[in-house]
């Protein structure tokens, strides 16, 4: 009897064993593995921008999609005065730039973009643009009668209002023309930056 019991507890061990083995030779099924979405290329170049600490390095970065542009709105400037909405830059960190004049950006905006140029001047018009999920606004300064400067400002306006005397610190884009009421064409310097008031220093 005791040998029949040692042979059943044999053979049962025996048959575990075998169907142990057989359980490791078995294929697992594969786990599904989550996608990884690529990130587009204006993502990459969002976050790259949005990591840069200093508005020279910035700057640097998006100089080359500056331009000059005929009766419309630059594109790099919304995107520089976005970055500098968002990093709190103040007219300082504007007037840290290397500095240029008009007459220079009139006759080579290409050289002169990412320096800096602060006027003061009167103010023609100036209108609030929200589109961006913050305050900006488009304003044209005029001195001597005809020196026209187009700025895209962020930060404060204060009171300012068009027929205000105003000084403006921004940085270069570029130039753009547009046709004027005699029907040439009047090239104007065009800035991104702000109104030099107290809250903004």
């Amino acid at each position: 009897m005791k040998k029949i019991l040692l042979a059943t507890v044999l053979l049962t061990l025996i048959g575990c064993s075998k169907q142990s083995d057989n359980n490791e030779n078995m294929t697992q099924p594969a786990v599904a593995q989550p996608e990884i979405e690529e990130k587009s290329d204006s993502e990459k170049y969002a976050e790259l921008l949005a990591s840069q600490d200093t508005l020279s390095k910035a700057v640097n970065m998006i100089k080359p999609t500056m331009s000059d542009e005929f009766d419309a709105f630059p594109s790099s400037a919304g995107i520089l005065a976005s970055w500098m909405n968002e990093k709190n830059v103040k007219i300082s960190d504007i007037r840290s730039l290397e500095s240029s004049t008009r007459g220079k950006i009139l006759k080579d905006s290409f050289s002169e973009r990412g320096k800096r140029l602060c006027i003061s001047a009167t103010l023609v018009e100036i209108q609030v643009d929200r589109s961006a999920g913050f305050a900006a606004y488009h304003a044209g300064l005029v001195n001597n009668y005809t020196d026209v400067t187009r700025v895209l400002a962020i930060g404060s306006t204060g009171d300012l209002v068009a027929d205000s005397n105003a000084t403006f610190c921004g940085v270069i884009v570029g130039k753009v023309g547009f046709t004027n009421a005699s029907g040439g064409t009047t090239n104007a310097p065009y800035l991104v930056g702000m109104f030099d008031l107290p809250e903004n220093r």
